[in-house]
């Protein structure tokens, strides 16, 4: 259970970093550090969002 709980915040994570990207350009740790300060997700959550995420505004 616990686990199947992770994936939903993981990908409740992504789907917010692919928002957040429509607005403008991000490299992939700013990404991460806005997912964490103001979207409230974990380190982990924030990192296995975006470390496998392609989109045309994510510089790395």
């Amino acid at each position: 259970m616990l686990e199947e709980y992770n994936i939903n915040y993981t990908e409740r994570a992504r789907l917010r970093a692919i928002d957040i990207l429509k607005n403008g350009k991000y490299s992939r740790s700013n990404l991460e550090k806005t997912l964490i300060d103001q979207w409230k997700f974990t380190k982990e959550e924030a990192t296995n969002a975006v470390k496998d995420l392609k989109h045309e505004n994510l510089t790395d």
